[in-house]
């Protein structure tokens, strides 16, 4: 009988199957991989790892953490380190990250994970099952990437100026038009390019509504609803039907939520603070765009929120960040360049002072 050491299971296992794995130190270095994935897919494996990692750090036997409608990892611990078998896709999604990596269903992958795990623990080693939803987590990694994207998947980008407009009058008459139809048809060829310009229209229109003055929780709900209906499309026609009434509920939602809470010249202020979020904001700027003085611009803004526009600016940033942190495993220096802070240090304080710790306690104690 031939004895197998743990490097040719683990060949064995990658060339059978084509699930990535990862052997991992005890302090959380990479020691060794197994992939197919090229350098972005690699980096975007380690930053998930890590959130895997830091997740069960304190868990003694194997775990399987599965989504039904999105991916599946199983950590096993490995000579005082840990291993990391996974991702699959399970079950179609559009929006799940890896490319060339197989599907399976969860049970199909936990077998497979439970036959490694006997290999290299004995067959009566614990695994826990831990049924996690990671949608809200691609949702938040498209809407971080939306712009760096922008140029990578063709996009019908007036429609998005009417949901930051609230603009229900043009956006109808933009998705009547013989251009638009023109665009679905090209865009969307088959269910699988159809799912996935359906989930980045829906983020980045998601992205668009909160450059409006709406909140990103009362929007939140809304995306969880049309994620939640998306497994039920059929066709292309349905995937188009689904991708309009996102349209119309998010334009109609901005145009309700701007009309009637505000002044004129305030909505044009806390639009122009989420419009450029991700950019250094200052008061002179704003009153400079809006053309009035910097004193008319504080008075009316405090008089009708209650804020100073300062502490809106730094509030609204930092309820950005928030997402991220809790939904995404982005590093805490990459976001706080991401909402224009020029330092990470300068974040946290800022950070603090809103929420009353640092941003890696508030990542910790979201997860």
């Amino acid at each position: 009988m031939i004895e197998l050491n743990d490097d040719r299971i683990f060949e064995i296992f990658f060339d059978s199957w084509h699930i990535p794995i990862g052997v991992f130190s005890a302090g959380g270095i990479l020691e060794k991989l197994y992939s197919d994935g090229g350098k972005r897919q690699t980096e975007m494996y380690l930053r998930d790892c890590r959130f895997i990692l830091d997740a069960e750090k304190d868990t003694p036997s194997s775990v399987l953490r599965f989504d039904p409608a999105g991916s599946c990892w199983c950590r096993i611990p490995f000579h005082g380190g840990a291993l990391l078998f996974g991702p699959v896709q399970t079950g179609r999604n559009p929006a799940y990250p890896y490319e060339g990596v197989p599907e399976h269903s969860w049970t199909g992958f936990r077998d497979i994970a439970r036959c490694l795990i006997s290999m290299l623990q004995g067959k009566d080693a614990a695994l826990i099952e831990k049924e996690e939803s990671y949608t809200e987590a691609h949702t938040a990694r498209r809407m971080y990437q939306t712009d760096r994207e922008k140029n990578e998947l063709n996009s019908f980008d007036e429609l998005f100026d009417c949901v930051r407009r609230g603009d229900l009058r043009q956006l109808r008459e933009l998705m009547d038009s013989e251009k638009y139809r023109q665009y679905l048809d090209s865009v969307m060829t088959d269910m699988r390019s159809a799912g996935t310009v359906f989930q980045f229209h829906l983020a980045k229109t998601y992205h668009s509504a909160l450059a409006a003055p709406v909140s990103l929780q009362e929007l939140s709900p809304l995306v969880s609803l049309y994620l939640s209906e998306e497994p039920k499309y059929r066709s292309i026609a349905a995937y188009q039907a689904g991708m309009r009434r996102v349209m119309y509920d998010f334009t109609r939602y901005v145009d309700q939520y701007r009309n009637g809470i505000h002044s004129a010249l305030v909505n044009r202020v806390l639009l122009y603070i989420n419009e450029n979020l991700y950019s250094p904001v200052t008061v002179e700027e704003i009153a400079e765009h809006c053309s009035v003085s910097v004193s008319t611009l504080q008075h009316r803004f405090k008089e009708e929120t209650g804020h100073s526009v300062t502490s809106r600016i730094r509030a609204k940033k930092i309820e950005r960040a928030c997402y991220f942190l809790k939904h995404t495993n982005i590093p805490c220096g990459d976001i706080a360049f991401k909402m224009g802070y020029g330092s990470q240090s300068y974040f946290g304080r800022q950070f603090k002072k809103v929420m009353g710790f640092t941003p890696q306690l508030y990542r910790e104690g979201a997860l």
